[in-house]
This record gives C-alpha cells, structure tokens and sequence, in this order.
C-alpha cells in the first residue's frame, strides 16, 4: 500500500512539473507584432492582387489550372497573413516566369 501511494505522489509531482515546463514554454513564444501590422496593412491588398493572377480560368493549359487552383486556395487561407502571401507571391513568380 505504501508503494502504491509512493508511485501516486511521483506521478502527480511528475506531471504538475511538466505542466510547469509547458507554461513556461508558450510564454517563450513571441508574438510577431511586424506581421501584424504588415499584414492589417497590406494583406488585403496584396490578396487581390494574387487572385487576379491566379484565378484558374485566366488558363487554358491543364498543368497551370491545377497549379492556378492549388496557390488560389493558399492564397485564400492565408488572406490575412501578409507573410505568407508573400511566401507565396514568390512562388508564383518563379512559377509563371518558367
């Protein structure tokens, strides 16, 4: 019985110290204020612009509707993240240069 109620205090103690390194670790993330206000400022600009170019029916060869379809979604969900529309601006510009 005194084993049993050992083990139970060590498990307990165990996982309320984890708990701790757990809060520690997400007050360590930092927030990207620069992203947050590139993105209140541009984002919606820059999302329009990437739709005008690549709306798929702007295509007629297959391989670019497929393309035009996959990044037009990305840049769909990623409508207010200025960063990675331009993460994605990129793409597309080494895509359609090619």
């Amino acid at each position: 019985m005194k084993l049993i109620i050992k083990i139970a205090r060590y498990v307990y103690h165990t996982i309320k110290r984890l708990e701790k390194k757990r809060k520690l670790n997400l007050k360590k993330e930092t927030i990207d204020f620069d992203n947050i206000q590139q993105s209140f400022n541009n984002a919606t600009r820059l999302h329009r612009e990437l739709i005008v170019v690549t709306h798929p029916d702007r295509f007629t060869d297959e391989k670019q509707k497929v393309f035009a379809t996959d990044i037009s979604a990305q840049v769909n969900t990623n409508k207010y993240n200025y960063k990675e529309l331009i993460k994605l601006q990129t793409i597309i510009n080494n895509h359609l240069k090619n």
